[in-house]
């Protein structure tokens, strides 16, 4: 795992060989326990490994696991052991998509950083700002509501504050920003400690996403284009014009019937075909994000599923009340 991590973050694929190995590895086992203890077990080996196969393949049609990490699954499912079957697979997949979310952003913004040092420190500075701003506000006026009118109050007039701030710094720069989060920072901790501190915290977190976001995006022209990079952006059809949006209003545009899909690649990324389309529709630039590999997260998901016997949900839900003293 520590290997196809290392050539997933490298090179961006999983050697075949590494699978091939892996697949013997779990055909021994599966051969060793059907002698040990029967054919049931060796049945529950490969159902297993069937139902591993068959959540990764699903994901891989969507666009959300590479081929490498699909032969890599039904392997792992087995070598995880018996006392975890049939439904090892299943719990390693949960538990990689939850340690996907920190790993990728990490990688993200150490890629933006390395690409663009001093931008991304200025992206990650505004976003702060303006997250700040609006979080710590928000914060502040339903910790206060709480106390008046209680939950629904407190929701309903932190929805208002956050709204209202956003509006109002919306394409002002951090001089406006900078003012608000520090009034609303030292407002939230006058609330409370505890708001005070979630407001900082939700901010920052925030702040870092849409900076590695952000900054690991480029913007390249068509001619640099290769199959399987992945577009920021996508082109579609508006009023009879062919105009390039964003991923995700892109698809919203697609989806509420105002806009044709022209070239809105899969999770597999652009195609021939498509390059073709964007020279021929006389597109020069383009925007463009960066894969995220998927190995590292299954290698530490490997581990924890190993120690939790099972996924993070199920031993959340059953340990949780538990250590509270339910």
């Amino acid at each position: 795992m520590i290997y196809a991590s290392y050539t997933d973050i490298k090179e961006g694929i999983i050697p075949n060989k590494l699978n091939g190995a892996l697949a013997l590895a779990a055909i021994a086992i599966l051969a060793a326990q059907t002698l040990v203890n029967g054919g049931h077990a060796g049945l529950m080996g490969l159902a297993a490994a069937a139902i591993g196969f068959a959540a990764a393949f699903g994901l891989y049609v969507i666009g959300g696991m590479g081929g490498g990490d699909v032969k890599m699954i039904p392997s792992l499912a087995v070598l995880l052991g018996h006392r975890l079957y049939p439904w090892s697979g299943i719990d390693l997949i949960i538990n990689s998509i939850i340690c996907y979310g920190p790993f990728a952003l990490v990688y993200a913004l150490a890629l933006a950083l390395k690409r663009d040092p001093k931008g991304t420190a200025s992206i990650l500075a505004e976003k702060t700002a303006k997250s700040l701003a609006c979080i710590s506000v928000a914060a502040t006026v339903g910790g206060y509501f709480r106390e008046i009118g209680g939950g629904y109050a407190a929701f309903g007039a932190s929805l208002a504050a956050l709204l209202a701030v956003s509006l109002a710094l919306k394409g002002r720069g951090p001089r406006i920003a900078v003012p608000v989060a520090t009034v609303g920072t030292v407002a939230s901790f006058l609330a409370g400690p505890g708001v005070g501190l979630t407001a900082v915290g939700t901010s920052i977190v925030l702040a870092l996403v849409a900076a590695a976001v952000e900054g690991a995006r480029k913007e390249v022209t068509v001619d640099e284009l290769r199959p399987g990079d992945v577009p920021a952006e996508v082109v579609v059809e508006m009023d009879g014009e062919i105009v390039k949006v964003g991923r995700f209003k892109g698809s919203l545009l697609i989806a509420s019937g105002r806009a044709k899909p022209v070239v809105v690649p899969t999770g597999e990324g652009l195609t021939e075909e498509d390059i073709k389309t964007l020279k021929e529709l006389g597109i020069d630039t383009i925007r463009v994000g960066t894969t995220t590999p998927f190995a590292p997260a299954i290698a530490v998901s490997y581990v924890v599923t190993f120690v939790v016997g099972g996924s993070l949900p199920s031993w959340f839900s059953s340990e949780f009340p538990r250590l509270l003293g339910g």
